[in-house]
């Protein structure tokens, strides 16, 4: 194995890993601090509570996506490391992207729905 050949690349591979992780974590805080938020404010109205909860569930769902696909990702990118074969994948950002705009239109739509009520 080169592992020690390319030890600069696989600690990149390991930092890029857990920016992954740190971004699935914030996806749950966010989901949970926007929920929490409507959730408080709106008790007596049923919707707005059912929103909220799928907001909350519909970010850990996010960040389980983002992890899955972050792990096969660093331990592809470990093993085209070792054989000298890596090509860089933009899978994960597309997760990343359609998620996190599915999220806040979601959020959105429930801002503008409090509002002309």
């Amino acid at each position: 194995m080169n592992e020690f050949q390319y030890t600069q690349q696989h600690l990149a591979n390991e930092r890029t890993y857990l920016a992954w992780v740190r971004t699935a974590i914030t996806v749950v805080g966010l989901g949970f601090l926007a929920a929490g938020v409507i959730f408080r404010e709106y008790l007596s109205v049923r919707w707005e509570n059912m929103t909220a909860v799928s907001i909350g569930i519909g970010s850990i769902l996010l960040a389980c996506l983002i992890l899955i696909i972050a792990t096969k990702n660093y331990l592809r990118t470990q093993k085209e490391i070792n054989q000298g074969t890596f090509r860089p994948t933009k899978s994960i950002v597309y997760v990343v992207l359609v998620g996190l705009i599915v999220l806040n239109l979601s959020f959105l739509l429930l801002i503008v729905l409090i509002a002309l009520n």
